[in-house]
């Protein structure tokens, strides 16, 4: 299972504001900082993949801040359940699977 924090720090680390740039005969992704002699930072074969670079630095870490949010809502609910602050009410075998499957995920 991956640590979703260190996942986000990855994130955060990675140099922001790279773009997609399509040349004559290749795609590559630029960073542009006065600092550097060179803001190019990547050549790829594909515009798919120059694409999922760029875009991944400010997608990832929002799908990553959800995912944590999400588990500490879950971990609430299960939590609330196991105190008995919530009774498990027979609506359907579906909310019985999602209940059960949330308690099995967080127990791992």
């Amino acid at each position: 299972m991956r640590e979703l924090n260190a996942d986000l720090a990855i994130c955060g680390a990675a140099t922001e504001g790279a773009t997609m740039c399509i040349g004559d005969s290749e795609v590559f992704c630029e960073y542009i900082d006065d600092r550097l002699p060179d803001g190019l930072i990547g050549r790829f074969a594909r515009t798919e993949d120059a694409l999922f670079f760029t875009e991944a630095r400010e997608g990832w870490p929002e799908a990553i801040r959800r995912a944590i949010a999400t588990e500490g809502l879950l971990h609430g609910l299960v939590d609330a359940i196991n105190r008995g602050d919530l009774r498990q009410v027979r609506m359907s075998s579906g909310t019985d699977y999602a209940i059960g499957s949330a308690k099995r995920y967080l127990s791992r």
